[in-house]
């Protein structure tokens, strides 16, 4: 895709209502960046992937360009099965520093927000979860068992997994007012999944709508 829409959005700034009149402007992008073009000029942006290295840059570059051009507020949908702990950590970082610049973030689930899509979640001014809705929260994960690690290389990232966890249990005991402890006999050895109303209820989300 390049940086064509993001360059295409810093250039002009169009009120949704008048994307349609300024459809010759986005003729040098495929249908699906046109859309998400459209969506980013109503300062609207969808978190619908994993979290891995490639989707947060892509994010982060749209975030960007929506703080380059306003503070008006920004909401991010959210359906997500989550992913890699570091990545989503720097979106959490980047979605709390837009909210330093003060630029107002609503987070709204549609669908899903499991595992590190649920701590990411947290960062938002306001979270909201579609009644339907569904969030998910673990222990750390590793999948790559199969690999040839040495015993000590092993036990060096346990203690990295331990460190990783207390700074998303942090996350999570910060919005929702849990302690670590409550939250680690929670999630001890399974998924804990919460409808929107036990996500409320818990502390996860702000309102369902």
């Amino acid at each position: 895709m390049g940086h064509r829409i993001w360059d295409q959005l810093e250039a002009e700034e169009v009120p949704m209502e008048e994307t349609e009149a300024t459809e010759e402007s986005a003729l040098g992008l495929d249908y699906s960046d046109r859309l998400k073009w459209a969506a980013l000029h109503n300062r609207i942006i969808y978190l619908h992937e994993d979290l891995r290295s490639r989707s947060v840059r892509e994010m982060s570059m749209e975030l960007q360009a929506l703080m380059r051009t306003s503070k008006e507020p920004i909401l991010i949908m959210v359906s997500s099965p989550g992913g890699v702990v570091l990545p989503g950590l720097a979106l959490y970082d980047e979605i709390m520093e837009l909210r330093k610049e003060g630029i107002h973030v609503t987070m709204r689930v549609c669908g899903y927000a499991a595992s590190m899509a649920a701590i990411v979640l947290q960062a938002a001014e306001v979270r909201e979860a579609q009644e339907n809705s569904r969030i998910l929260i673990h222990e750390v994960s590793r999948f790559t068992f199969w690999s040839e690690d040495k015993p000590s290389d092993l036990e060096e990232q346990l203690v990295e997994m331990k460190k990783l966890q207390a700074i998303l249990l942090g996350i999570i005991s910060g919005r929702s007012g849990k302690t670590i402890d409550e939250l680690e006999e929670l999630i001890w050895k399974r998924d804990v999944w919460f409808s929107a109303k036990e996500a409320l209820e818990f502390g996860l989300i702000d309102r369902i709508v």
